[in-house]
C-alpha cells in the first residue's frame, strides 16, 4: 500500500498492449476516474479504462454511500441501474473488530454476471473523516494516502485480488474504488468478481480475504441470489461479416446493473496483428449499444478485448538485453478470433432490437429475445 499506484500497475499492466490512439480515446470517455484491472487467468485483457489514474475525485451525496453510488465515484453514470436493482442487494452481512480497526460488509448484489460487494474500514481513533468525504484515497498522487490504522491490523483496505464464492475462488475485473466515507476515520471500498460460470445455489457464502489467508471467519457471509427474474439472456442474432472479419454474438445478458455483451470478431487469414487490433480497438473504445434506429444510446460503462483463438501474446528480447511483447498469429492459414466484452449501463425502457455498432455501417442488430435466464442455463 506505501508505493505509489502507478508501480503497481506498471508491473500488473506490463504485458498489456495500447496504442496511443486507444489511450486518446480513453482520455476522451472519462475526465477523471480510476480504473483496476485484475486479468483472467486464461484470457490477456487490454481494458479501455486502464490508463484512468488520475487525481481525486469527489462526488454529489445522494442516498448516501451505498454500492451503486460508489460505483458512481468512477463516472456519475456509473451508478445509473434500474429500480428492480435494489431487488438484488443485501445490506449489514459482517463485521469484526481488529485492534486498531472496525470492518463490516455493508452491501453485495449478485447478478449472474459479478458479485459486487462495498466494505467499510473505520480507524476507531480518528476524530474526524480521512478525508473530504467521497474523495479517492486510491489516486496516483504525489502524496498517496496511506491508512496506516488499517496497516497496522493489516487489512486490505483498497482492493481485493481474490475471494471465495460458494466455495470457489473467483478473481475480481473490472473496477475497484475506494472513497474517504461519511464518519470519521472511515474508508470505503467496493470491489466485482467475476462469477460467471459458477453453479451457485440460491443461498451461497462469500468468503473476502480481507486479511488475507487469517482473516477472522466473522467476516464471512451468506447471502441469497435475491430475485433473479429481470436477469436472462437475449437469443444471440446470426453472425454478420463486416469487411473482413466476422461479427459473432456470444451472450448478451440483460441485468438491472447493467447489460453485458460478449462478441467474437472472427479476422480472416493474412490480417496482420496490428490491423486485427485495430478492428478489435473500434469495437471496444467505439461501440455503441442503442434502440434499432440508433436513438437512445445505453451509456458505456466498461470494455474489454483480448486474443482468444490463434493469436498469442509472446515476450521478445531486444538487442540492448530488455524485453518486450508482441502479438503473434500462431496459424496463417487459419482465422484469428478476438473477443470483445462491453458493459452498458441499462436503459430505462428496453427497445425491440437492440443496435450494437461503431459506426453507420459496422453494426449487427440484436432482437429483444429472451433466451432463459443465466441461473436455468447452468
Amino acid at each position: 500500500m506505501s508505493r505509489p499506484f502507478r508501480h503497481i500497475a506498471d508491473e500488473r499492466l506490463a504485458d498489456l498492449r495500447m496504442d496511443e490512439r486507444l489511450k486518446q480515446a480513453v482520455r476522451a470517455r472519462a475526465a477523471v476516474g480510476r480504473r483496476r484491472l485484475v486479468r483472467r487467468r486464461t484470457l490477456r485483457l487490454a481494458v479501455v479504462m486502464l490508463l484512468l489514474l488520475m487525481t481525486a475525485t469527489a462526488f454529489a451525496l445522494t442516498r448516501g454511500f451505498g454500492l451503486f453510488e460508489l460505483m458512481g465515484t468512477v463516472m456519475p453514470h456509473f451508478s445509473q441501474v434500474r429500480p428492480e436493482a435494489e431487488e438484488l442487494v443485501r445490506r449489514d452481512l459482517s463485521s469484526f473488530s481488529f485492534p486498531h480497526v472496525d470492518v463490516a460488509v455493508r452491501e453485495a448484489a449478485y447478478d449472474g454476471r459479478y458479485l459486487r460487494v462495498a466494505y467499510s474500514v473505520i480507524d476507531r481513533a480518528a476524530t474526524a473523516p480521512l478525508e473530504e468525504p467521497g474523495t479517492d484515497l486510491t489516486s496516483d498522487r504525489e502524496e498517496i494516502f496511506r491508512f496506516v490504522a488499517a496497516q497496522q491490523d493489516d487489512i486490505r483496505w483498497t482492493t481485493l485480488d481474490w475471494a471465495e464464492v460458494g466455495g470457489e475462488h473467483v478473481n475480481p475485473l473490472g473496477m475497484s474504488f475506494s472513497v474517504a466515507g461519511p464518519n470519521n476515520g472511515e474508508a470505503i471500498t467496493w470491489v466485482q468478481f467475476d462469477v460467471r460460470g459458477l453453479s451457485l445455489p440460491d443461498t451461497f457464502t462469500v468468503r473476502l480475504p480481507l486479511r488475507g489467508a487469517d482473516t477472522p471467519h466473522e467476516l464471512d457471509f451468506t447471502m441469497d441470489k435475491g430475485d433473479m427474474r429481470h436477469v436472462y439472456r437475449l437469443v444471440p442474432p446470426p453472425d454478420k461479416r463486416i469487411g473482413n472479419y466476422i461479427i459473432s454474438i456470444q451472450e448478451v445478458i440483460i441485468s438491472p446493473i447493467r447489460t453485458y455483451i460478449t462478441a467474437h470478431l472472427i479476422v480472416d487469414p493474412g490480417v496482420p496483428p496490428q490491423k486485427i487490433w485495430e478492428i478489435a480497438d473500434r469495437w471496444m473504445s467505439s461501440a455503441t449499444l442503442a434502440d434499432e434506429d440508433g436513438g437512445n444510446p445505453q451509456r458505456w460503462t466498461d470494455t474489454g478485448a483480448g486474443a482468444v483463438d490463434n493469436m498469442d501474446w509472446v515476450r521478445i528480447s531486444l538487442p540492448d538485453g530488455s524485453f518486450d511483447f508482441e502479438d503473434r498469429i500462431v496459424d496463417p492459414e487459419k482465422p484469428v478470433t478476438m473477443k470483445v466484452i462491453p458493459e452498458y449501463a441499462p436503459p430505462d425502457v428496453y427497445p425491440e432490437a437492440f443496435r450494437f455498432g461503431h459506426s453507420e455501417q459496422d453494426f449487427i442488430l440484436i432482437p429483444f429475445v429472451k433466451l432463459r435466464s443465466p441461473e436455468r442455463d447452468r
